[in-house]
């Protein structure tokens, strides 16, 4: 399975379910009717998206949205409702976060999409699933969101719609 393949499967996928939190049990029954080897190149597309994503400012985005309060684990349950949207919402707002704008910020918890694979994989082979390590970008030097001057600015639709900022 390559990225394209992923990202036919998972729009799809994502697309059948009722809504966004019903996207992780949609993904998981259609994993258990593939390959190993596909379930596994799923896995790692799968984080792999999730790594591209993991920049400080999606972060910023991040923490506008979710109301100032975005540590680790609220920011890639964040990145993983955002990939539940699709790969053209995804790799668009990848690029330009401020255009989250134009999503309903309400969101469900998917953070058990990330471990779907592998429990897909242990249905299927009863064995674990190997682990392929994906890159982890580097994250440039973080910038306070404290800053209200600055988070106006590089984020002006998302600040004109969260009055916080």
């Amino acid at each position: 399975m390559d990225r394209q393949a992923f990202w036919v499967l998972f729009d799809e996928w994502c697309h059948l379910a009722e809504s966004p939190t019903q996207v992780p049990q949609t993904v998981f029954d259609h994993l258990l009717h593939l390959p190993e080897r596909d379930i596994v190149a799923f896995d790692r597309h799968l984080r792999a998206r999730l790594a591209s994503s993991n920049n400080w400012l999606m972060w910023g985005a991040a923490h506008i949205i979710t109301g100032a309060s975005c540590p680790d684990g609220v920011f890639q349950n964040f990145r993983l409702w955002l990939l539940a949207h699709g790969q053209q919402t995804y790799e668009a707002i990848n690029a330009e976060p401020d255009g989250l704008a134009d999503l309903d910020p309400r969101y469900g918890l998917l953070e058990p999409l990330l471990f779907i694979p592998t429990r897909a994989y242990e249905q299927v082979t009863g064995g674990l699933i190997p682990f392929t390590p994906v890159p982890n970008p580097h994250l440039d030097r973080a910038w306070t969101f404290d800053d209200e001057d600055a988070m106006k600015e590089r984020y002006p639709r998302l600040c004109a719609l969260h009055p916080a900022y």
